[in-house]
């Protein structure tokens, strides 16, 4: 994946929250949680199963995955799009939708 951009509110608006992010996406069929998946927990070696944030999702267009957006990790009020191999321009058009 490719970092593209963030998303957050404009100067002097309302800032975006985690919470209305989780809302927002909730709303939205197209944007779809990652899967779980089996890690090696590193301390036991282990097979565990790891599971993504629910502020983190792929966005899912005509069964293609075009690329992800997240909640920023240090919770500075953005969201973070990423984009898969070859997405660029149509994750950019999605990003601006979004915002």
């Amino acid at each position: 994946m490719e970092y593209i951009g963030h998303i957050e509110a404009p100067a002097g608006s309302v800032p975006l929250t985690r919470d209305g992010w989780l809302e927002f996406i909730a709303q939205r069929p197209d944007l779809v949680r990652a899967p779980s998946r089996m890690v090696r927990n590193p301390a036991t070696g282990q097979p565990i199963e790891a599971h993504p944030p629910a502020d983190a999702v792929q966005l899912i267009r005509d069964e293609s995955n075009l690329g992800a957006f997240s909640w920023a990790q240090d919770d500075s009020a953005a969201v973070i799009a990423t984009c898969s191999e070859g997405c660029r321009e149509l994750m950019a058009v999605a990003a601006r939708e979004i915002a």
